[in-house]
């Protein structure tokens, strides 16, 4: 009963602050945000900062740029906005001037393929294992990791632009569902327009959290991909990366700069001294904020709090770019108690970027995966996710993955709104 009161009235007093810092953001004008993106991709904006931090992931230098907020999760929702974006006006730290559209350089794209071009999950599935050393060493952190008490959790709909690429789905979940089967993950494939509340759909990842927290009531935390990302690295368990104490404290950033929507320093710095145990969020922080397409959350009264406040009405109906994303920076930006249980970790540990990308770091071999931030329906999409495909480490797809796939039973995008309660 104690803990209960505590929760009700540590809710209602973040709900007041929300809502007098959201009362002010009614009149904020968008005008410099789509100002100072276009200066963001191409690496001339006049708002950019740089801080000295750096940070060693796996042997390379990661310098943490502070430009911009929001790394946008939605569908479509910054390559629209980035698509103001036509072209070059000259060298951009040291590079020669090119064409750009939206995140993408069109020198460096290649070229559209068709659908033959374009790999299924049978014509690259891996046989093998890429190595027995890597493979016991993992082998000996899954105590720290047991059956059913990480869930992997997805959630689309047919009308996203990125499925434009044939046989998406199919890859995705050949990907994501070997990858739960190998270290004893859960995995959950929502219809994410089954959790409609009222809001723009970006908002209904929420709700599926929270339910998925209720559909496997032994998980200890859940790890939220979008679905434009694939694990490049399966022989890296989930706790070996960022569960673990050890895994978390090798890549979180200490007393980092946060970057703030439209340019600059969002105000605040990473902690300086997290304690792993007290951390409830991890997500990575990019050129342009922490983007949410990428992420995991502990099971806690802390995280019943946080995705309550998250999907607040007062949020909800706000105008912003990145709808869900900027509300997680809003959280983070206003709220202490929120700060001080988020772990900020590299980019490239748990969100690397294709080349393409302008707003991150990108993915270099080894790093865990690597995430289409932003590609939408633009036509070279297929021809990145093709690139990066074939470059994916080798792993076993098991007979009944494969069979599934084939015949169409595969559980994509089947789990509806409340489904497990009949």
């Amino acid at each position: 009963m104690h803990r209960q009161f505590t929760k009700i009235i540590l809710v209602t007093s973040v709900f007041v602050a929300s809502f007098v810092s959201l009362y002010f953001l009614k009149g904020a004008s968008l005008s410099d945000r789509f100002y100072n993106a276009s200066g963001a991709i191409l690496g001339v904006s006049p708002n950019r900062q740089e801080t000295d931090q750096m940070t060693i992931v796996d042997g390379s230098k990661e310098t943490n740029e502070v430009i911009d907020s929001s790394g946008g999760s939605g569908p479509d929702s910054k390559h629209a906005v980035l698509n103001e974006v036509e072209e070059s006006k000259g060298a951009v730290d040291g590079e020669d001037p090119t064409m750009t559209v939206g995140l993408m350089t069109t020198s460096a794209s290649p070229s559209t393929p068709t659908e033959d071009d374009v790999p299924s999950y049978s014509n690259f599935a891996p046989v093998s294992d890429s190595g027995h050393r890597v493979e016991e060493v993992n082998k000996s952190s899954i105590a720290n990791a047991k059956p059913g008490e990480v869930v992997l959790l997805t959630a689309s709909s047919g009308n996203n632009g990125f499925l434009s690429i044939p046989g998406l789905k199919d890859m995705v979940y050949e990907n994501r569902k070997s990858y739960a089967e190998r270290w004893g993950y859960e995995f959950m494939w929502a219809n994410i327009t089954s959790y409609d509340f009222g809001a723009k759909i970006y908002w209904n990842k929420i709700p599926i959290l929270q339910e998925a927290f209720s559909r496997f009531p032994k998980v200890k935390w859940i790890f939220w991909l979008d679905l434009d990302i694939i694990i490049m690295t399966p022989s890296v368990d989930l706790h070996s990366l960022v569960l673990s104490n050890e895994g978390m404290m090798k890549h979180i950033l200490n007393d980092t700069k946060i970057s703030a929507v439209g340019g600059g320093p969002l105000g605040f710095n990473t902690l300086a001294d997290p304690d792993p145990d007290d951390m409830n969020m991890i997500i990575a922080q990019d050129n342009w904020g922490q983007n949410v397409g990428s992420f995991f959350m502990r099971r806690s009264d802390w995280t019943d709090f946080a995705l309550e406040m998250w999907m607040d009405p007062l949020a909800t109906a706000q105008n912003w770019t990145f709808p869900e994303n900027d509300g997680w920076t809003h959280l983070y930006k206003n709220h202490e108690i929120v700060r001080n249980h988020t772990a900020i970790v590299s980019q490239r540990s748990i969100n690397a970027y294709p080349s393409y990308n302008k707003l991150g770091h990108h993915w270099q071999r080894g790093d865990f995966l690597v995430h289409f931030a932003g590609c939408g329906d633009h036509p070279h999409c297929a021809g990145h996710w093709n690139e990066m495909w074939i470059q994916r480490e080798n792993y076993t797809v098991s007979e009944t993955i494969r069979k599934d796939i084939e015949d169409g039973t595969a559980q994509i995008e089947t789990v509806q709104k409340g489904d497990y309660l009949q």
